[in-house]
């Protein structure tokens, strides 16, 4: 691992002080997003680990994040969801241990969502498996190990139970997708978010943390082997994943534009290294490390990050941050020593634009697509704490 460098993350913990005392401050008004997503306690949590917090701050941050929870939760993900909820308290406890009598509480409502969930096995949209808002998110946030798993089993076996086939027909999009991701209709998504790497993490994760005498392994090593299927050669030696399944067709010539966390080589190589880690199947292992080198070597940010909207550019979702910590990840975890100078590069991007950040951070402090994942990224990168990684099924 490199020496750290303490200007720089000098620079992230001063980005990261303006941001939470901005939080602790402004009207609840001021953020349009759910109140209960983890974005300012995880990274006022991530902060207090390598740099003690102000009491005042840490007080504030914690007592303005809890004010602004809704009375229902309505969806289970990792963002915004009731996954993204447990990762939330876990680290409003982390700040402020007044609060540490909520995760019972906690425990019984997910048991009580999760029991009311009425999960599809055909057609299914988004919410009925997805990272995002359904039943991998939940599982990834929220199951660890020495805490209690029983409110997770549900959603495992669910997964599980989609994967039954080779084919993975049970994560087949049925008509009930929005209208800006029609594409998806009829198709197997391939993607992080809202496809089968989010749920091959997911099972990777219950294979880990959830001990209920099941195992989670067969159906896992069918997600990874519909991902490796998917795997074609572009241009520049480039090995990458389509949006959604090709259904048997010809590999496109050129690679996708989109390349991030969420789609492209970034998150589905990363989640079939770390299923191989879990499966001892060095194969898997093999082939997210070449596809990984491959995106290090072909990687343009004029390119692959959107260029009109901030969010987009510099997030964790489609942008600069979820990509850092790939990258970050498989250097501390794989030893791809070529992702090291992509981490560091995109590092210096992400403070570059640290005016930017803070713009964002007025109106959108989440973890995904908001200025409290991207600092939080930043800081993990820098030796800061990493339990709040599992959420973005990344470690």
């Amino acid at each position: 691992m490199r020496a750290t460098s303490t200007t720089t993350l000098d620079r992230t913990l001063t980005l990261a002080g303006d941001l939470l005392e901005q939080f602790a401050t402004s009207s609840p008004d001021s953020q349009s997003i759910h109140g209960h997503d983890c974005g300012p306690v995880v990274l006022a949590s991530v902060v207090n680990s390598v740099r003690s917090l102000p009491d005042d701050v840490r007080r504030q941050v914690a007592r303005r994040w809890y004010a602004g929870l809704p009375e229902h939760i309505t969806s289970l993900g990792s963002f915004g969801g009731m996954g993204g909820f447990i990762a939330g308290v876990r680290a409003l406890i982390d700040i402020d241990s007044d609060f540490s009598v909520v995760l019972d509480d906690l425990a019984d409502q997910t048991r009580r969502v999760s029991a009311a969930a009425k999960w599809r096995t055909s057609a299914v949209a988004w919410v009925d498996y997805d990272l995002f808002r359904g039943p991998s998110g939940l599982v990834l946030a929220g199951a660890e190990l020495g805490r209690p798993t029983d409110m997770f089993v549900r959603a495992a076996h669910h997964l599980a139970h989609l994967c039954d086939d080779p084919g993975l027909e049970g994560l087949r999009a049925g008509p009930e997708i929005s209208p800006r991701s029609a594409f998806n209709i009829g198709r197997i998504n391939t993607g992080m978010g809202h496809g089968v790497t989010g749920v091959a993490a997911a099972l990777r994760h219950a294979v880990e943390t959830i001990e209920d005498g099941t195992d989670y392994r067969p159906a896992l090593r069918r997600a990874c082997a519909w991902l490796v299927e998917e795997a074609y050669l572009a241009a520049d030696d480039f090995i990458t994943w389509a949006p959604v399944g090709r259904e048997g067709a010809k590999a496109p010539a050129s690679a996708d534009r989109r390349q991030a966390w969420c789609y492209g080589t970034p998150g589905v190589a990363w989640t079939l290294w770390d299923s191989g880690r879990v499966l001892g199947d060095a194969s898997l292992q093999i082939l997210g490390v070449a596809a990984m080198r491959s995106f290090c070597r072909v990687f343009d940010a004029d390119f692959h990050f959107p260029i009109s909207d901030e969010s987009e550019r510099l997030a964790i979702c489609h942008g600069a941050a979820g990509t850092l910590a790939v990258a970050d990840a498989f250097v501390r975890h794989a030893a791809v020593n070529e992702a090291a100078p992509l981490r560091d590069a995109l590092a210096d991007y992400l403070l570059d634009h640290g005016d930017q950040i803070t713009g964002l951070g007025r109106t959108d402090m989440t973890m995904l697509n908001g200025a409290g994942g991207i600092v939080s990224v930043l800081l993990s990168a820098h030796g800061a704490d990493r339990g709040w990684l599992p959420q973005m099924a990344l470690r």
